[in-house]
């Protein structure tokens, strides 16, 4: 969160809301005039997305500015909807589906918003048993040396949780890295 309020973002993207726990976070640590957007995706595999009951309470966070899309990440339709807000962030915070595809997925649609010096930060960077279906260790294992990155991981051997960051974003490292990815399957 340091991070988080060193940049001063103004336009923030959470992949993956949940029980808005982070939502709440970058809402209390944001600047009142912040533009916060949550896509979440309702019965989603990792986290199972928040009830509709949650929207009121969300929305509170932080009056107008947190604008909740409640769709898969992964569609372009849902891209659409979010650059209908902003077609640039500052932040981007991926927690969403937890497979290296639905990650991947999730970088290669939302990455090339992020402006140059923002950050991109991905949660549940710590290896994974194969048993949870998790993937998200072994995408960041493969991104993470393209990028000045920083890894918030108390115990290598913890199984899950852990934040990796993608510090100074340059926006021409992104779509090399998403362009190779894409050349090597």
């Amino acid at each position: 969160m340091d991070r988080f309020q060193n940049l001063k973002p103004k336009n923030i993207l959470e992949i993956g809301t949940a029980n808005g726990g982070t939502l709440l976070l970058f809402t209390k640590l944001s600047y009142p005039e912040a533009r916060i957007v949550s896509v979440d995706l309702p019965n989603g595999k990792f986290g199972g997305g928040y009830s509709k009951w949650r929207i009121p309470l969300y929305k509170s966070f932080k009056n107008k500015s947190v604008f909740l899309i409640r769709k898969n990440s992964q569609i372009k339709n849902t891209l659409q909807e979010v650059r209908k807000i902003f077609n640039e962030v500052d932040f981007l915070f991926i927690d969403a589906d937890h497979t290296y595809e639905g990650v991947k997925r999730d970088f290669e649609l939302y990455a090339p918003l992020v402006k140059k010096g923002g950050i991109i930060a991905f949660h549940d960077i710590a290896k994974h048993s194969p048993e949870t279906g998790a993937g998200i260790d072994i995408f960041w294992e493969g991104i993470k040396d393209f990028f000045e990155t920083e890894e918030f991981i108390e115990d290598k051997g913890q199984g899950w949780a852990g934040i990796g960051v993608i510090k100074n974003v340059i926006p021409s490292k992104i779509k090399k890295v998403i362009k190779n990815q894409t050349k090597d399957e």
